[in-house]
């Protein structure tokens, strides 16, 4: 990518800052700069719902709206997300590609009418919902074509939006990530006399064997599947004991399921050093739900990530490799239990999957993902046409 003397501004709009998304749009910012882009971070505020989770980040440089939030059903509701007053007017402008983001229709409209160029950013498709042709996804797919590109999270979106119809030469995939690099950092800090202090405070055996879990607490994580998955495997090795790094709406339910059970810990939120020595005294991630980002904190730290096939997935369970990298077992807490108790009791199996682990982690970084978006945003800036 090389600077032009052109001056380009570019909007992109999320409904909150996530503390993970920090580091990308810094590197986003610096190297849409080197390459003739103003790049404009629009962010507002969570929902009552979404507060619970206590993931938001903090930059000096965003653009801070005020969220309306239209409640329609439990923990769903609708979202207007304001333009703030003072800002050039944008070439291009990026927003998440959700149904409930009422502004986003907004843009769509001033774009039909000669307005700037609109790109999604998301995953092609709802992958929360079991049903691809729901009425939700039809929606969402008949949008997809007023736009004049896609940022697509992995391979996996682009299949999707393919499959629909979108022009491949519009699809920019930019492979999400967090910030693997820090992580590897704190990792590498990680002190025995830490991993000794860590131990006591959670009054862990000597010989104890953890199991972690570590995201938002929510119902699509099958939270009572992994209880009773590592019920089976802690009734077969005692010394087996689960950690569960993480808050959210489901956490008294969490709470209920482990209230008898004294091999169970839950922590609440770590991060930085503090999530590093959880994982260093690990020897496997534990998520039966969904997947996202977190098989990059498996990835990164060689703990192996052991999840079930057919839960409602992130597009980062392409990075996931069955076997290899991590491990994908039916939707069976008997089979589930059986894979923790092969990566327990087989020491070869489970360092091929934490060295493989390693392997996959140096694909995926912040620094080229931001790399990526960037040259999304030159190639759609650049493309001429209706909007070129």
């Amino acid at each position: 990518m090389n600077s032009r003397s052109r001056r380009y501004s570019v909007h992109f709009y999320q409904m909150r800052l996530f503390h993970y998304r920090v580091s990308l749009f810094e590197a986003m910012r610096r190297i849409a700069d080197e390459n003739g882009i103003e790049l404009r971070l629009i962010c507002g505020q969570p929902s009552k719902s979404a507060a619970s989770r206590k993931d938001e980040g903090f930059l000096e440089w965003v653009n801070k709206v005020k969220n309306l939030y239209i409640p329609i059903e439990e923990r769903k509701d609708l979202c207007w997300q304001p333009t703030p007053a003072g800002l050039p007017k944008p070439d291009l402008v990026i927003v998440m590609q959700e149904n409930r983001i009422l502004s986003n229709y907004s843009w769509l409209l001033k774009r039909a009418l000669g307005g700037p160029k609109v790109a999604y950013w998301g995953h092609g498709r709802d992958l929360q919902s079991s049903n691809p042709d729901s009425l939700r996804n039809r929606f969402k797919r008949s949008l997809v074509s007023y736009t004049d590109w896609y940022f697509g999270y992995t391979e996996l979106s682009r299949d999707i939006l393919m499959m629909d119809g979108y022009p491949d030469e519009q699809i920019t995939v930019v492979n999400n990530a967090i910030d693997t690099v820090q992580f590897r950092q704190d990792l590498d800090a990680v002190t025995t006399v830490m991993q000794i202090a860590l131990h006591t405070k959670l009054k862990l055996p000597k010989d104890v064997i953890v199991g972690l879990y570590c995201g938002s607490l929510y119902p699509d994580k099958k939270l009572g599947f992994l209880v009773d998955a590592c019920k089976a495997v802690h009734h077969q090795d005692p010394r087996f004991h689960l950690v569960v790094i993480g808050e959210g709406p489901s956490l008294g339910t969490l709470q209920e399921l482990t209230a008898d059970q004294d091999w169970i810990r839950l922590v609440g939120q770590q991060r930085d050093i503090e999530k590093a020595a959880y994982f260093s005294s690990a020897i496997m991630l534990l998520n039966p739900g969904g997947v996202g980002l977190h098989v990059l904190d498996a990835f990164t730290s060689g703990v192996p990530l052991v999840t079930t096939g057919n839960a409602l997935h992130g597009p980062e369970i392409a990075y996931l490799e069955n076997g290899k990298n991590g491990v994908i077992t039916s939707d069976s807490s008997f089979e589930y239990a059986a894979a923790v108790q092969k990566i327990i009791g087989d020491s070869r199996y489970r360092q091929a999957l934490a060295s493989a682990a390693r392997e996959a982690s140096l694909l995926y970084s912040v620094e080229n993902m931001a790399s990526r978006f960037v040259e999304g945003m030159l190639a759609c800036l650049q493309k001429r046409g209706e909007h070129g």
